[in-house]
């Protein structure tokens, strides 16, 4: 019979022994002694003890891989879970308490009470310290190694901190992958366009989102059984082919106006672009279908209104040349034998006396105008077409006023009106064409006639302002209505009163709206019914200003 027995020594220390017991018989088969034979198993106790404290760090190690591995659990769990499984691992098990400590939290066996009797070993994650995993005894314990602890128990606890560092590592990346994850499958569900992944080896389709979907009347079962050529038409395949080569070879250029046949036979038109990506470890071809059909639709509209246009634009150009020719030569038509008239009209004023002398000046009143009016209808004519043109230079604003207005005294004065100068002694001047500027207060002047009754009065006044020169024509004829003040300066517009006085064509104040404008200044009126009427102009200061002589205002 073997047993195994432990013997003292004589320094006291113990020794492991395996004795084996025999007995020494007498000649008749009767036991006389017992024969021991004992061998020393220091070595062979000292290996089996390693193989257990290694298989029972396996046993923690593999357990914390095994909880590691089950679906969804969390790194708080799992911590618990180990903290409960490491006491098993220690030596002396029964008396054995573990924590763990880690991002501000702690994990505990139930009988957990900080002793003196404790190994730890720090917890990292990427590097950095992140928590510690703690293991200790509820009582003392003879010295053994590292105080009451087995030698290879530290490399135990540095494993288990190892491989929790390296769970939480992962941990992070799973759900940084899970999150990035949820946020494309978000983005990809949710987009507003069709998105398409294509498996490159057999030109099938892996997935496809809702949109797509949606603009092929295909469910997602059914994409996924369909290629790369059955969603567009046959006779149109080439130039498919031909485009989605092109994204295959890395020419991730947009492929426009690419036909794409929907469930239903019928055809719309997409803007496709293409870029690789890779899922599960596997790199597909990720096309976007953006729908162009209206776009296109539209463009073929733009294009057709565009020929339309570019044809009724040809066509109003030759009208307008046609009329500027036809223009010039009513001018030269009716100019031609008005001149002769209005010179020889001129000599009989000088020639005649009375009675026939007041003949001759309605002659040549009436020829002189019908030469402005004849005038006023071609600077009308060129306006239209952008044809007026402006001598510019410096101009005394007063100096012309009072000339306009001595040209104009004895018409008003025959309407037995009066005319008021109304000017500062000095105005600066003004950079500006001064024949177009006089022709505007003439029309000013002669349109306030029109309107002042008998023994009214016209004030023409003058000042400068805040960069520019304003010069008024202010009358106390019957005024002008809200109504009649947006329309007053457009071209052939009469009052209704108008008509009963036949006097002009309607364009002089269109015609002084257009000269202003074009010396970049603008024209207003300013009027109430029964309260008269003032119709001012302002002229920009240009970079020519050159300062007049004083003189006296006069009437």
């Amino acid at each position: 019979r073997t047993l195994e027995l432990e013997l003292n020594r004589k320094d006291g220390s113990i020794v492991p022994v395996e004795v084996k017991f025999s007995f020494i018989r007498e000649p008749d088969g009767r036991p006389a002694n017992i024969l021991a034979i004992a061998r020393d198993i220091t070595e062979r106790k000292q290996m089996e003890r390693n193989l257990h404290e290694r298989i029972k760090k396996l046993k923690c190690l593999y357990g914390i891989s095994k909880f590691a591995e089950i679906p969804d659990i969390t790194l708080d769990k799992l911590y618990q879970e180990v903290v409960y499984l490491l006491p098993s691992s220690w030596h002396y098990p029964d008396i054995t308490y573990a924590r763990i400590t880690i991002n501000g939290k702690k994990f505990e066996t139930e009988n957990y009470i900080d002793t003196v009797w404790k190994q730890s070993s720090d917890i990292k994650v990427y590097g950095d310290k992140a928590g510690t995993v703690e293991v200790g005894y509820l009582e003392e314990r003879p010295l053994i190694d590292e105080g009451p602890f087995l030698k290879d128990e530290r490399p135990l606890i540095d494993a288990v901190a190892e491989q929790l560092g390296r769970i939480a590592e992962r941990k992070r990346v799973d759900e940084a992958l899970r999150e990035a994850e949820q946020r494309f499958r978000a983005i990809f569900d949710n987009a507003t366009d069709g998105i398409l992944v294509a498996d490159m080896e057999d030109k099938k389709f892996y997935t496809g989102n809702k949109m797509i979907c949606q603009m092929l009347g295909y469910s997602l079962e059914e994409i996924q059984n369909l290629g790369v050529m059955d969603i567009h038409p046959k006779e149109d395949l080439p130039y498919v082919i031909e485009q989605f080569e092109k994204q295959t070879e890395g020419k991730f250029t947009p492929s426009k106006d690419i036909p794409v046949k929907r469930k239903d036979g019928s055809v719309f038109y997409a803007e496709v672009n293409s870029s690789w990506v890779t899922l599960a470890g596997k790199t597909y071809l990720t096309g976007i279908f953006r729908d162009i059909t209206e776009r296109k639709q539209a463009k073929e509209k733009i294009e057709e209104l565009y020929q339309k246009e570019k044809g009724l634009r040809q066509k109003l150009e030759t009208q307008i040349e046609s009329r500027v020719e036809f223009t010039r030569a009513l001018i030269h038509e009716l100019k031609t034998p008005l001149t002769p008239i209005v010179a020889s009209s001129g000599l009989l004023v000088e020639e005649l006396k009375e009675p026939l002398l007041s003949i001759a000046r309605n002659i040549n009143q009436g020829a002189v105008n019908l030469s402005m009016r004849i005038d006023e209808l071609l600077d009308v004519a060129r306006g239209e077409l952008d044809m007026l043109e402006l001598d510019l230079k410096p101009v005394d604003i007063l100096k012309m006023s009072r000339r306009v207005a001595a040209e104009m005294a004895p018409m008003i004065s025959s309407s037995k009106q009066s005319l008021i100068l109304d000017l500062p002694p000095t105005c600066p001047a003004v950079s500006a064409d001064e024949s177009r500027l006089g022709q505007v207060v003439m029309n000013l002047l002669s349109n306030a006639s029109k309107f002042t009754p008998e023994g009214g009065k016209i004030t023409i006044r003058a000042k400068q302002e805040e960069g520019v020169v304003t010069v008024s024509v202010q009358d106390n004829g019957p005024g002008i209505s809200k109504e009649e003040q947006k329309l007053i300066f457009d071209i052939y517009y009469h009052k209704e009163s108008d008509r009963q006085r036949l006097s002009g064509l309607g364009v002089g104040l269109a015609l002084s709206k257009m000269l202003v404008e074009l010396h970049r200044g603008r024209i207003w009126v300013e009027s109430r019914p029964g309260a008269g009427a003032k119709f001012s102009f302002s002229i920009p200061l240009g970079p020519v200003q050159q300062e007049p002589k004083a003189t006296e205002t006069g009437e």
